[in-house]
């Protein structure tokens, strides 16, 4: 499945990160595991447009976020995905990585 869907998404649109508010790393709190996420539009790796409410019609999304390809924490996480992406993909879901990451680390090695 395209190294999770080709390791969807982004740096996140240059309009979106230019519009959010200065916080410090402490006021970050995330989404937690089983929330809500907001439905959003990114760009994915092959510049195409990536709606979040679109891809939901087709059925249930693993979000995950992805710091970048130098975050040995992020690469393990990814890599124990990628083991178990039969599994979730059997269940009817697809896995969604979003990452700040400029697109040429983004493609599958």
């Amino acid at each position: 499945m395209k190294l999770l869907t080709t390791i969807l998404l982004m740096s996140l649109t240059l309009a979106n990160l230019q519009a959010q508010e200065k916080r410090e790393a402490e006021d970050a709190k995330g989404l937690q595991v089983g929330t809500t996420a907001p439905l959003f539009t990114a760009v994915d790796s092959d510049k195409q447009s990536f709606e979040l409410k679109r891809a939901l019609e087709k059925g249930p999304v693993v979000l995950i976020f992805y710091r970048g390809q130098w975050c040995p924490f992020c690469n393990r996480h990814l890599s124990q995905i990628q083991d178990s992406l039969q599994f979730i993909t059997d269940k009817g879901a697809r896995v969604i990585a979003i990452s700040p990451e400029m697109p040429e680390y983004l493609q599958p090695t």
